[in-house]
């Protein structure tokens, strides 16, 4: 199992030592880890340095490394560029793949991400009205079925915790109060993950099934990252009654541990970190096997797409 580091000490010197990431302070190794463990280091501090060596020998061995801001929030992010074989020809497969199919695949990655929305809510009124949005999902989410999901569900997911610090309907907002810190910090370590899924199933992250911002230089990962956006809303459930807070140490640990978290896929439970890795070369076997002209519907049922394993709240 790939681990995830976050180094964020003021001071910190990161490098290369005999194979393995070690980490320095006041010219003394303080902690050391072999580089082929890792998936994603986190470089969390303006305060701290790295040398290429080490980034380059990150890259060769498949990993990921993200860079924070002021903020705290993943600014940058570096991803291995030759992590398969055959790059070259799935990259065609992905770029010449048909509008019908992407439309298909994108259904299928919403009706993933509504299901997975609709377990976290204890509100009977609410899973039914998110299990017939599941349901009427068309070929591209053509009646927006994604955003009549959210609706539903933001208002919900916090009020159903225990203790809940805070009485009013949640509003999901990228610059909006506490909890959103949490989520935004959740979903761009997973949007950085998944970026390095798809180059390491030799896809290319900027071209995207459904997202086409011009300035979104991850598309595919913003698209393939919707059916695991309920893992990090489920870790932040778990952090809620804690009370409004910055994001510190103890919540960040958290949200990176949803990484070990189990998921079912394909009818086997498995950590997530690994499961993104699965859904990501099932994605890249959708778009070959459409190449060799297999049908849309037989070639989208290669898909792989997580679900919950279980969840500690009936």
């Amino acid at each position: 199992m790939k681990r995830i580091i976050e180094v964020s000490t003021p001071g910190t010197h990161v490098a290369l030592r005999h194979g393995a990431l070690t980490i320095g302070r006041n010219s003394q190794i303080v902690g050391q880890v072999p580089i082929e463990d890792l998936g994603v280091l986190i470089l969390a501090s303006n305060a701290l340095s790295c040398s290429s060596a080490l980034l380059s020998a990150l890259a060769a061995s498949g990993a990921t490394v993200v860079v924070t801001g002021a903020d705290h929030q993943p600014e940058g992010v570096l991803l291995p560029l030759r992590a398969h074989s055959t790059r070259g020809e799935r990259i065609r497969a992905q770029t010449g793949a048909s509008v019908p199919l992407q439309k298909r695949i994108w259904a299928n990655l919403i009706r993933a991400k509504i299901r997975g929305q609709a377990a976290l809510l204890r509100s009977g009124a609410g899973r039914r009205r998110l299990a017939r949005l599941e349901a009427s999902v068309r070929s591209g989410d053509a009646d927006n079925a994604e955003a009549q999901a959210a609706r539903t569900y933001w208002p919900l997911v916090f009020l159903d915790v225990d203790q809940m610090p805070v009485a009013e309907p949640f509003r999901r907002r990228r610059d909006g109060e506490w909890p959103n810190n949490l989520l935004n910090y959740g979903y761009a370590v997973l949007r950085a993950i998944v970026a390095r899924a798809i180059c390491g199933a030799g896809l290319l992250p900027e071209i995207g099934v459904h997202h086409h911002n011009r300035y979104d230089a991850f598309a595919l990962a913003s698209d393939l990252m919707e059916p695991f956006r309920p893992w990090v809303d489920h870790r932040c459930r778990e952090l809620i009654p804690e009370g409004p807070g910055d994001l510190d140490r103890t919540s960040k640990e958290a949200l990176l541990g949803i990484y070990d978290d189990p998921v079912l896929l394909g009818g086997e439970k498995t950590p997530l970190f690994a499961a993104v890795e699965h859904t990501a070369t099932s994605l890249a076997a959708v778009f070959l096997a459409s190449r060799d002209g297999e049908r849309i519907e037989k070639a989208t049922g290669r898909l792989l797409l997580p679900a919950f394993a279980a969840l500690d709240e009936s």
